[in-house]
């Protein structure tokens, strides 16, 4: 049986992909297990500096939720605890994300919706294609996006948010970059170039750096400002202190100085 989440790593970049193209990588519990296994390997892998996460195909990033499965589970009327472990499979996937030790990018083309937008926007940073289609269209099926308002409300705030969700319509990738739900929108024939040359520019850094930041910045998320400085002295601290930093400032310095 082939694995619904392919893990390539070179270059101190992990490539995670949804490959499950002909269900346009809807999330099913095993797609949303093997999600997971692929951020605690990449995380696990001192060489990794930055993960990508993309779907397979031309047709969607991921279209949220395999309602096929969902159905299955919601025929039997008593398996609460069913459908409380297939929605968990999504609230794991985000969560492995938050705990990503490195930097998650995301790279969308075709559609994110649902689930899918869930995974797009607990991304760190989030790149799309313009013509890109990201949307929450639960209530228009009875459902609601309850998981998934964790990391979209963070990203757009409330008021943004509830229209997403209550509108239950889709945006564009230009829109979405408006809205603060991705971080920049490219032209579909550019979106893969420019996604490249991100990944290429954060695997250049120092990998111990990267960790110590990336930590830093989860960390301090809701934090009051002078709770946040005060996490964030240690944590400059520590990265001031590796073997990275402090070449990298003397070599600054002798560049610097010469004639």
């Amino acid at each position: 049986m082939d694995e619904p989440v392919r893990l390539a790593v070179a270059g101190g970049i992990a490539r995670i992909t949804l490959d499950r193209p002909e269900q346009r990588n809807a999330l099913n519990r095993a797609t949303c297990r093997a999600l997971v296994r692929a951020f605690e390997r990449a995380g696990a892998d001192p060489g990794v500096r930055v993960v990508l996460l993309r779907g397979a195909g031309e047709q969607a990033f991921c279209a949220g939720a395999d309602l096929k499965e969902l159905a299955e589970i919601q025929a039997d009327a008593d398996a609460v605890l069913a459908r409380r472990a297939y929605f968990g499979g999504v609230a794991d996937c985000i969560r492995a994300m938050e705990e990503s030790p490195v930097p998650v990018v995301g790279m969308v083309f075709g559609h994110a919706l649902g689930g899918g937008l869930g995974l797009a926007a607990a991304c760190d940073i989030l790149y799309v294609a313009d013509d890109a289609h990201l949307g929450l269209p639960e209530l228009g099926i009875g459902l609601f996006p309850m998981v998934v308002m964790a990391p979209i409300l963070r990203s757009v705030g409330r008021k943004k948010a509830m229209e997403l969700i209550f509108g239950a319509g889709l945006v564009n990738g230009a829109e979405a970059e408006q809205m603060g739900l991705a971080t920049r929108a490219f032209p579909r024939e550019r979106l893969e170039e420019e996604t490249e040359r991100l990944l290429a520019r954060v695997a250049s850094f120092s990998p111990a750096v990267l960790r110590v930041g990336r930590e830093a910045a989860a960390r301090i998320d809701g934090l009051s400002v002078p709770q946040a400085l005060g996490l964030l002295r240690e944590a400059i601290t520590v990265a001031s202190s590796t073997e990275d930093a402090r070449r990298g400032v003397t070599s600054y310095l002798e560049r610097r100085n010469r004639p």
